[in-house]
């Protein structure tokens, strides 16, 4: 499901547009609902909806200013104008600040539904070529990190390339590991589990294959000091040798 985030000043208005049409079978649900610009804008940025319905016109900040705001603190949803004015001085706010759709009140169910069907399709398309896009960077990253642990690689990454790959930190170790894997979990799982550690977005180390082979390539002073307390529990008998297999460095 995707995210809805309501603003409007008027409270009959904002139940008005909850119900207008059915927004669960269209794929949305309500995170949030704002009577200010103020508040719009403070919930925009820490619920980060998929789609906005925003008055142009409320205490505060004006509608056009919160999307203008919210973009530039990197909000990249998508958003509806809704305003009693059809006046084309505020179309062409709203153009300005990066809206797209611009529906004037009374609101028109039809047209509404329209609107959301087509934003609907463009948020669904956007996380299938989002998806695509991070499968190829994988790819990418396993083949660049493969060819630099095999020394393979004729030119220096450039330093957008070691940022694209989280690969940024100043001292690298690798380790070589038999049988990582266990029958529930993954070598990248098992080897945060043996670590310690959550290793969100890789952020303490890489896991690829080589040659049919588990490989760390552990980032930093951090990731190698984890790496150093496992061995020091394994050699205090902390760790159980079946579970620490074999560690090559």
């Amino acid at each position: 499901m995707e995210t809805l985030f309501i603003a409007d000043d008027e409270n009959a208005i904002r139940e008005g547009l909850k119900q207008i049409i059915d927004w669960n079978a269209l794929g949305f649900t309500l995170c949030g609902e704002a009577s200010n610009g103020n508040d719009a804008l403070a919930q925009i940025l820490a619920l980060n909806p998929g789609l906005v319905l925003l008055d142009i016109k409320m205490p505060g900040l004006h509608g056009t200013e919160v999307i203008r705001q919210a973009r530039e603190a990197g909000f990249t949803g998508k958003c509806i104008i809704l305003s009693g004015y059809a006046d084309f001085q505020y179309a062409q706010e709203a153009i300005r600040s990066g809206v797209r759709f611009y529906l004037t009140k009374p609101i028109d169910e039809d047209e509404l539904l329209e609107t959301v069907t087509q934003i609907r399709e463009e948020l669904a398309q956007a996380k299938k070529d989002f998806s695509h896009l991070s499968a190829y960077k994988d790819k990418a990253k396993n083949i660049v990190l493969q060819e630099l642990l095999e020394n393979a690689v004729y030119a220096p990454l450039s330093k957008e390339d070691r940022q694209s790959f989280g690969m940024t930190a100043d001292h690298y170790q690798a380790a070589l590991c038999e049988n990582l894997g266990a029958p529930d979990l993954s070598p990248a799982d098992a080897a945060a589990r043996l670590l310690q550690v959550s290793n969100r977005e890789n952020n303490l180390f890489e896991s690829l294959q080589i040659e049919n082979r588990d490989v760390l390539l552990l980032k930093g002073e951090r990731g190698l000091q984890k790496l150093a307390d496992l061995v020091e529990r394994f050699e205090q008998g902390e760790v159980q040798e079946k579970r620490l297999q074999t560690l090559s460095f």
